[in-house]
């Protein structure tokens, strides 16, 4: 096959180890490395096949065959290191509409670059297990995949570090998702972008932003959201720090202690981006906008909800540093979240509350709402890793959080919390 071939033209000396070895395949042999070809369903057996006639932990470059993409390494040691999860994702990062298959020379691209694999194992060059290739589409495109670790999550980021971590996250083949600048959604007077989703979950998420940089890192955080399974004393969250997540999941949670007040902004009181997304609203969605405002005693950050007067139904709601910003992203979820169920038919921004504002929130303010939030609910995390990535630059998972009953009476007046 195409893999020996490779390895021969090299200089490796070969030992054929299939059924059609005969005896030779049934004693104990000593290898440098193995190429072990099999399709994807019987892969795992051939590999413990092979690895039994092997020396222990001798390298094997592993060629997963499907209809749909070949994966090549990454080379491993013995059958059980095989990364199954791995195969996974290629696939369906490959199911996606309008993928076509495999062409009649897949087998012997795939061979080839298992033959290149097992080279740099002999020669000790590349890092092990670092590195595969994917063979896809009628056209035989091979892509190689970058398995090294993603670099640790820091402390709050800025948008562009923010930016740079969303990319590594959803590196095509590896990620959990993907992002895509939807065509057909509209793209002012905000940015909308769209994550759609690889871990095997269907379908896909919007968010916006005031351009597609900001716009695409929410919807990363609204895909690794909508990827968790939060219980129900918990939420599904996310941010670019550890703090953001937890910041992200107590607002979630705070979200149902807040109480209407009197002061929420009207149409003139906005600023001219707020107005437009107010009239953008009523004269091309058709909604009759109102606005309203919530707060939590002690906590600075207001909760505003943008509702359909004619029916009285909640359309959108967000968090903001204060009434204005916290009505302007509550407008903006609210035209984000009607414009893509109109024009794709389905949801793709939840009704749970928005929580944009975290991401432009400097450390100081964070800490300071972190601090307030604290005086109402403790929040607990329990960070997600990816099944292929293991723990990304990006913190999520779930959140629960337990009332800070002392710290409350503590703090606030007793006829606040009578």
């Amino acid at each position: 096959m195409a893999a020996a071939d490779t390895a021969a033209r090299l200089g490796a000396e070969l030992l054929v180890l299939g059924a059609e070895a005969g005896p030779a395949a049934t004693a104990p042999v000593p290898a440098d490395v193995a190429i072990v070809c099999a399709p994807g369903e019987l892969l795992g057996a051939e590999l413990a096949r092979v690895a039994a006639l092997l020396p222990p932990g001798c390298p094997v470059v592993p060629v997963r065959a499907d209809s749909r993409f070949h994966l090549v390494g990454p080379q491993v040691a013995g059958a059980s290191g095989y990364p199954g999860t791995v195969a996974a994702r290629v696939g369906h990062w490959v199911d996606t509409p309008g993928a076509a298959p495999l062409g009649a020379a897949a087998g012997a691209l795939a061979g080839a670059l298992a033959g290149q694999l097992a080279y740099r194992v002999l020669t000790g060059t590349g890092a092990p297990g670092e590195s595969a290739y994917v063979v896809h589409g009628p056209e035989l495109n091979a892509s190689r995949i970058d398995l090294a670790p993603l670099p640790p999550a820091g402390p709050a980021a800025g948008l562009d570090e923010a930016v740079a971590r969303v990319q590594a996250v959803a590196a095509r083949w590896t990620g959990p998702f993907a992002l895509v600048t939807p065509e057909n959604l509209p793209q002012l007077p905000l940015g909308v972008a769209e994550a759609e989703h690889r871990d095997g979950t269907a379908g896909s998420v919007a968010a916006w932003g005031a351009d597609q940089r900001s716009s695409s890192v929410a919807a990363a955080l609204a895909a690794l959201r909508a990827q968790q399974h939060a219980g129900p004393e918990a939420v599904a969250a996310a941010g670019t720090s550890e703090e953001g997540w937890l910041l992200d999941g107590t607002l979630r949670l705070l979200a149902g202690r807040a109480e209407p007040v009197g002061d929420a902004p009207a149409f003139e009181d906005l600023d001219k981006a707020g107005q437009v997304l107010w009239r953008t609203l009523e004269d091309h969605e058709f909604l009759t906008v109102g606005l309203s405002l919530l707060r939590v005693p002690g906590v600075d950050w207001p909760l505003a909800v943008v509702h359909d007067r004619a029916t009285g139904r909640d359309v959108a709601s967000a968090w903001g540093p204060d009434r204005t910003a916290a009505s302007v992203a509550a407008l903006s979820t609210a035209l984000t979240r009607v414009q893509t169920l109109r024009i794709r038919g389905r949801e793709l921004v939840t009704a749970a509350p928005d929580t944009t504002a975290l991401l432009h929130a400097d450390t100081a303010a964070l800490s300071a709402l972190a601090a307030q939030t604290r005086l109402w609910l403790t929040p607990t995390g329990t960070r997600a890793a990816d099944p292929v990535a293991g723990e990304t630059p990006l913190w999520f998972g779930t959140v629960t959080a337990r009332p800070a009953t002392d710290a409350l009476e503590e703090a606030l007046p007793k006829e606040v919390l009578a």
